[in-house]
């Protein structure tokens, strides 16, 4: 058992940090700060190991990253690390306090000055770092209301699959948020913007005329084959592109079933994501995931 299994949660807090998020990363997010609790809350060097507790792949992993500090010691997440500080300290307390009477310890507040010394010197060392990283590192920003649109941001943009007019209003609408937002402080503008783009209900549901059109080995079936092709344009050069190319939709019985290799997590990104182009293409209610989720 952990040594507080008990984590206070400032749900105000949380909702205000990572509330935007998609269903899934935000119980990732939760999932990784119940076990980085369970481990101490202590700094964590392996980017690996905080992907692994999070329950999500080290690319779609790279999205929390932001919520996340890294320090000389390792990453950390700031709040989290020193309530746990907090909490340890007054479990220590407490135990010596009644220690002290039920066995009349006279030594018991000595333990506890030694306690609150050694809390503090951690709270020190957390703040040394926090002013080492700071005088080494950029500080978060918010953009200002003439700040203009990069052409690499709206490069990227297209290249997702967003037309001119929805990056227009998606940058203005981050500019906005910046300006407005507790939260709009940030240290890397171009990954936030990239997140923002992945986020947009057209990333990866559109195909670009001057890209080629991504060549797989099509179904025999003439129906499969027209079908996987209406649903590769539909998701273009997005992320999911190379998965459908090589796992068009198989016609089982009256139902088309998607393969996402067993893998509940898959299941979600596609119903998230591509529930409405799989709807247009193969009939809403008329295909299914391998892992039982149906449309």
């Amino acid at each position: 058992m952990a040594e507080l299994p008990f984590m206070p949660v400032a749900t105000d807090a949380l909702l205000a940090d990572v509330g935007d998020l998609p269903n899934e990363l935000f119980g990732a997010y939760c999932r990784l700060l119940f076990r980085w609790w369970r481990e101490g809350a202590k700094p964590e060097k392996s980017g690996k190991r905080l992907a692994r507790w999070s329950g999500l792949s080290h690319n779609d992993f790279e999205e929390l990253l932001e919520f996340l500090t890294e320090t000389e010691d390792g990453w950390v997440q700031k709040r989290l690390l020193e309530t746990f500080q907090k909490s340890e300290l007054k479990s220590k307390k407490a135990r010596e306090a009644a220690h002290k009477r039920w066995h009349g310890d006279g030594d018991a507040d000595a333990v506890i000055t030694q306690c609150e010394g050694n809390a503090n010197h951690n709270h020190n060392h957390n703040h040394n770092y926090k002013k080492e990283k700071k005088e080494g590192a950029k500080r978060a920003s918010r953009l200002s209301k003439d700040f203009q649109l990069p052409d690499d941001w709206k490069e990227y943009a297209q290249n997702g699959g967003l037309s001119l007019a929805e990056i227009e209003g998606q940058f203005q609408d981050m500019v906005d948020w910046s300006i407005s937002s507790p939260q709009g402080k940030k240290l890397d503008w171009d990954r936030t913007w990239q997140t923002w783009c992945r986020r947009h209900k057209s990333w990866g549901n559109k195909i670009r005329s001057d890209q080629k059109s991504i060549q797989f080995e099509m179904p025999k079936n003439p129906m499969a084959a027209d079908k996987a092709q209406s649903l590769l344009k539909r998701v273009g050069n997005g992320p999911y592109a190379s998965f459908f190319g090589a796992n068009p939709p198989k016609l089982v019985g009256e139902t088309w079933v998607v393969d996402p290799g067993g893998s509940a997590t898959k299941a979600d990104m596609i119903h998230t994501r591509f529930s409405g182009a799989l709807d247009d293409v193969y009939g809403k209610g008329y295909w299914t995931c391998f892992a039982g989720r149906t449309s």
